[in-house]
């Protein structure tokens, strides 16, 4: 039963369709969504693909076609339609064979289609603040041209993108306090008042402009403040680099970092989210810092946010 739903799935995974397209859709609808939800999204969307109720005439064409073999068919036959049970048994064996291999796949060949309009799904370890202990990995819808203005030119009018440019600033600018500690944040009252101060806004307007790029998974909240989210990051990887000399990617995935672990020399750069730097240690022999140039230790980083 296995191998019969493995030959009928490869297809579905690797010739572009209708399940390419409905991740697409959920995508650009969300804009970001954690692995877990999204390979949940994508099995149920091959399941309903697969074995989900046919349309109308779908229906009545399957009909015609009975009532044509009517009588040519003995009486005997056997009844080969699915019964309710059955389904439901394919659908349990399908839910075990689509992974996060078959998700790669997807997004892959999506990624191939969007390639020309310089959009992109990418996927990046996420240090959001939870109590779990597996990899959490997020999804990103979005795309790959250098300036913010161009992300948010058409919701956000031109007073507006300075304030943003100036958050952006703000949190790339001067990434160490005064102790010296490594905090790529900016406290939400200080966030708030800059926009205020410096932009001519009232407290209230610079807190609502703060609420319209969460809702836009622009900025999130930390335990120190606003920053960055991860989708942010990846999208204006090229802008940050080629302007904040302090925007430093991850050694492991490769996409700019705000929060995660940091080498303890502070002229350093290496930086790791959580779950690449355990996939680092387990992966190298060496334990010494991936920066020839330090003497420092993988094994021996601080936390920062």
């Amino acid at each position: 039963m296995s191998e019969d739903l493995s030959v009928r799935l490869e297809p579905l995974l690797k010739e572009y369709g209708p399940l390419h397209q409905t991740v697409l859709q959920l995508l650009i609808g969300v804009k970001s969504i954690e692995e877990r939800e999204l390979l949940e999204f994508t099995k149920s969307a091959i399941c309903d693909l697969l074995f989900g109720e046919k349309d109308e005439e779908e229906e009545e064409e399957e009909e015609r076609a009975e009532n044509d073999e009517a009588g040519s068919v003995d009486g005997n036959d056997e009844d080969h339609s699915l019964s309710p049970e059955h389904i439901a048994e394919l659908r349990n064996d399908l839910m075990g064979l689509v992974t996060s291999d078959s998700l790669y796949t997807v997004i892959d060949l999506i990624n191939r289609k969007l390639n020309d309009f310089d959009l992109h799904i990418g996927h990046v370890a996420s240090d959001a603040d939870d109590d779990r202990d597996d990899e959490n990995v997020t999804y990103m819808f979005y795309n790959r041209k250098s300036t913010p203005s161009l992300r948010v030119s058409t919701s956000f009018t031109e007073k507006e993108m300075k304030a943003i440019s100036r958050f952006i600033d703000m949190v790339f600018d001067h990434p160490r306090d005064s102790n010296g500690n490594l905090k790529y944040s900016v406290a939400k009252y200080d966030a708030e008042n800059e926009i205020r101060s410096k932009f001519g806004y009232t407290l209230t307007e610079s807190h609502n402009l703060l609420r319209r790029l969460m809702l836009n998974d622009w900025v999130e909240i930390t335990d120190t403040g606003y920053t960055l989210t991860p989708r942010v990051l990846a999208e204006l990887k090229p802008y940050l680099e080629e302007n904040y000399d302090t925007a430093f990617p991850c050694v492991g995935c490769g996409q700019i970092i705000t929060r995660g672990l940091a080498c303890k020399n502070e002229k350093c750069t290496v930086r790791f989210h959580h779950s690449c730097h355990e996939l680092f240690v387990k992966s190298m022999d060496s334990k010494s810092c991936p920066n020839v140039e330090c003497t420092g230790s993988v094994e021996d980083m601080v936390e920062f946010s």
